[in-house]
């Protein structure tokens, strides 16, 4: 599966995000999950990150997982918009807040 991380000399959190934004565009979610999974491990307060690996999980279904990883997103990087709005989205689709 990281068999594209031989052209990488010294692989850090942004290549598994670009890596797993690449995979999740093209609809490949087991592969995205893991290189998101493996970008927090090496960036764990990557905002980006949490929010691109809860938009996974929610695509998947998994709103209840999802929603922990937006609210770490928001809570690292405030001004990030796309987390506030997926973390809303995510609520309001389990209906815990009101449109």
């Amino acid at each position: 599966m990281f068999g594209w991380l031989k052209s990488v000399k010294s692989p850090d959190g942004e290549e598994y995000k670009k890596k797993g934004n690449d995979y999740f565009v093209a609809g490949k979610l087991d592969e995205a999950e893991s290189c998101y999974r493996k970008a927090l491990e090496i960036a764990p307060e990557n905002a980006e990150v949490c929010s691109n690996l809860g938009l996974l999980l929610q695509a998947r279904g998994r709103i209840r997982d999802a929603i922990p990883l937006f609210r770490k997103a928001v809570e690292i990087k405030p001004d990030l918009v796309p987390a506030h709005n997926n973390l809303g989205s995510a609520l309001l689709h389990l209906g815990e807040i009101e449109a």
